[in-house]
């Protein structure tokens, strides 16, 4: 039980399997566990007034609203609906969850960070909300459609690696960017149809050097388009 821990106290720690938060345990998880990646279970102490558990996943209260911190890689959740009030999906949170089909982000939502979905290798179904601002994690996926919302201020270049989903769609954007996937041997699969919406300003589709998209539908608020479409197309 930890009531209290300081910064990088169990790093790299690869035997740790069992995590308990004690009740006056604030310290960031993310730096307490670096590394300890054989995670199975997390809980948590009702009196801790950070840190809360919900099936083995982890939220924190932050200055900003409640981050999704951690989901272990051993979790056997297929499918999940993250708490209403999340503001944040964290780098890593479900990374490694290869049982993940489905989940449900609530509206709210802003932003998804670096690897936060990262080799959810079943996860084909994500339903994400109109709030959603910054996209990233969501490399080697099984998505084959996201929709997102009218809020989108920027989607990384490597929000998809190693697995494009056929069909994007961004609803609308706040001075919004999306920057494509590159294609690679392991993320071959072409993207059939783009569609930005209004408030979308920069598209940069230059990844898609192979496999050009046979459907794009831009907006009037675009300034800035990159394409490589091969030579003799």
């Amino acid at each position: 039980m930890l009531p209290e821990a300081g910064k990088d106290a169990f790093t790299g720690n690869e035997n740790l399997r069992d995590v308990h938060l004690g009740a006056g345990t604030t310290e960031s998880f993310t730096n307490m566990f670096s590394g300890c990646d054989n995670i199975d279970t997390v809980t948590v102490s009702a009196g801790n007034s950070v840190y809360q558990a919900d099936r083995n996943v982890l939220y924190a209260n932050r200055p900003d609203g409640m981050h999704l911190v951690f989901s272990p890689a051993a979790n056997a959740l297929s499918t999940y609906t993250v708490r209403p009030g999340t503001v944040a999906i964290d780098n890593r949170a479900f990374k490694g969850n290869v049982n993940l089909t489905s989940i449900v982000l609530p509206e709210g939502l802003k932003s998804i960070g670096a690897s936060a979905f990262s080799g959810c290798v079943k996860l084909a179904d994500v339903s994400f909300p109109d709030s959603l601002e910054q996209v990233d994690g969501f490399q080697n996926t099984a998505l084959e459609i996201v929709d997102f919302g009218r809020n989108i201020v920027e989607v990384k270049r490597v929000a998809f690696m190693g697995h494009n989903p056929a069909h994007v769609v961004i609803r609308g954007g706040k001075n919004g960017s999306y920057t494509a996937s590159g294609e690679s041997a392991a993320n071959v699969q072409p993207v059939k149809s783009v569609y930005l919406g209004e408030g979308m300003v920069k598209a940069d589709l230059a990844a898609y050097s192979f496999n050009p998209p046979a459907i794009m539908v831009i907006p009037s608020t675009l300034s800035e388009l990159r394409l490589n479409v091969p030579s003799g197309q």
